[in-house]
């Protein structure tokens, strides 16, 4: 990662020229995600607040459940995936339903959503830890990595501690959050800001 890396990525996913050859309709879906998983989120937001077209998208689904998670928006995360007329079985949807059945304490739902992972395997182990956790209440024996937004939702939805350390792999996207969270706590505000400028997220100012 680099800034100048960042940057180009930034316009060729906000690029108004034409697309590929032989592209589908899900293409604008597949920018909208990759915007926000980068860390792009204003222009993510921005886009998926205007677009009138590809609702029925999954992808578009996605990037608006992932920006909030990013914002801390954890209750329309969830709806969003309920409310999905078809697509609900792709990883991320299984994935998000289990950290929405972990926070609300639905046990049942919760382990057959996990066994579903599991039998796909698809149940990452940091994801496992903070489920199982979030479900009792109680913090993992290790605190595992932050990598994604679902996972960095959980921590918060937890009332978790997290520590400049965990957020070395970071996507994008997480790093802008937190660099953007007035609750955060500075020391962890200004290693994830270093840490997006260096991918060219942010700006320096």
């Amino acid at each position: 990662a680099s800034p100048s890396l960042g940057q180009a990525m930034r316009r060729v996913l906000l690029s108004p020229g034409a697309k590929p050859a032989g592209a589908d309709a899900s293409l604008g879906g597949k920018k909208l995600l990759a915007l926000a998983r980068a860390g792009f989120i204003d222009e993510a937001r921005t886009i998926a607040t205007v677009a009138t077209s590809g609702r029925g998208n999954l992808e578009v689904a996605e990037a608006e459940a992932t920006l909030s998670l990013l914002n801390g928006e954890t209750d329309g995360a969830c709806r969003r995936g309920a409310s999905l007329s078809g697509g609900r079985e792709a990883l991320f949807w299984v994935r998000l339903r289990a950290f929405c059945y972990a926070r609300a304490g639905e046990l049942d739902a919760f382990d057959l959503t996990v066994n579903l992972l599991r039998e796909r395997g698809a149940l990452a182990p940091a994801d496992e830890a903070l489920f199982f956790s979030l479900l009792s209440k109680t913090p993992p024996k290790a605190m595992p990595p932050i990598e994604t937004a679902l996972q960095y939702a959980a921590y918060k939805a937890a009332g978790f501690e997290i520590t400049p350390p965990l957020i070395a792999s970071a996507e994008g996207g997480v790093l802008a959050a937190i660099a953007a969270d007035g609750a955060a706590a500075p020391a962890l505000r200004i290693e994830a800001a270093q840490q997006a400028l260096a991918m060219g997220v942010i700006g320096p100012a």
